[in-house]
């Protein structure tokens, strides 16, 4: 970097989002499971997600081109101090050359003036690159989440409970429903955030909800829990992105029911394999996870700035 190079941060501006998309792609194309992304999907996951806002996409130009950006999720700011860096990327050509050292510190000052007390940042625990850049840079391991996969060859059979019924999700009938339960079942786990309708829509919106499958588990009459499942086409594998139980009928065989059924819609599906993430410290669900025959296959890991 040359005393004449003159950089500059900013926001994000109407117009930026072929460069960004190109940016991200070039920056994560050798991270390992990266899927480039389009255009179409950038903008759908990024600028139209619901809580967006242009002053925390953070923008490093270098003599008037852009050559990185990150962009901040302040979600958790109110209730306990702590701002995400939800994507970070720096052009390959301009890496370790000092541009991606100016624009964390750029966000530490950043995040500052927000008060906050924590900068967060998950990293692949395979990008052994990524990891010494924050670690040069202050960030320290936080906590981590467990990716942990199933290859379908065998699955167990479901337990016999009486009196239980699973039915889908209805459009325009069951938001509230998801919701609650949402945020009955997982208010005490780490990183809660409050599930509302505004996010309910923006998915039932997207491109992606031909992807989404919802069921309710009605026990008596009374829904007791749900689990939410996402196809992802580009791998041919069934997400289990949430599966919740109400906290006075866990422990009852009902959340292995709900795993169960999600194995065998993966394997109705034709997909490769079922994954999911785990919280480390959650070790009854992970338990139940690998007896289900589950299997580690990779570790992201929470790293943490202190502000102040």
């Amino acid at each position: 970097m040359s005393s004449k190079t003159q950089i500059i941060f900013r926001n994000y501006r109407p117009g930026d989002e072929v460069k960004l998309v190109e940016i991200l792609n070039n920056a994560y194309r050798e991270i390992p499971d990266f899927h480039e992304v389009s255009l179409e999907e950038f903008i759908e996951w990024y600028i139209k997600w619901p809580y967006f806002q242009s002053e925390n996409f953070r923008i490093i130009e270098c003599n008037g081109e852009i050559i990185g950006f990150a962009i901040l999720d302040t979600r958790r700011l109110k209730n306990e101090g702590v701002i995400e860096i939800w994507r970070f990327a720096i052009r390959k050509e301009y890496q370790g050359k000092g541009f991606g050292s100016k624009l964390l510190q750029h966000i530490i000052d950043y995040c500052k003036k927000y008060n906050a007390k924590f900068l967060d940042v998950w990293c692949d625990s395979r990008a052994i690159k990524c990891i010494r850049f924050l670690e040069k840079h202050g960030f320290r391991t936080y906590t981590s989440y467990i990716e942990m996969r199933h290859n379908l060859t065998s699955i167990p059979e479901k337990p016999n409970i009486d009196n239980l019924v699973i039915r889908e999700f209805i459009e325009k009938m069951d938001e509230d429903l998801l919701i609650h339960l949402h945020n009955t079942c997982f208010k005490d786990h780490y990183g809660f955030i409050p599930m509302n309708h505004k996010e309910i829509e923006y998915i039932e919106r997207s491109s992606e909800w031909k992807n989404v499958y919802i069921y309710f588990a009605i026990y008596n009459g009374k829904p007791i829990g749900y689990i939410w499942l996402w196809y992802h086409d580009e791998r041919n594998a069934l997400s289990i992105s949430e599966v919740g139980i109400v906290p006075e009928f866990r422990r009852r065989g009902f959340g292995k029911y709900l795993m169960i059924f999600a194995l065998e819609k993966a394997k109705e599906m034709k997909c490769d394999y079922a994954f999911l993430v785990v919280h480390e410290d959650n070790k009854v669900a992970y338990n139940l996870y690998r007896k289900l025959g589950f299997y580690n296959y990779r570790r992201n890991i929470c790293f943490r700035y202190v502000l102040r």
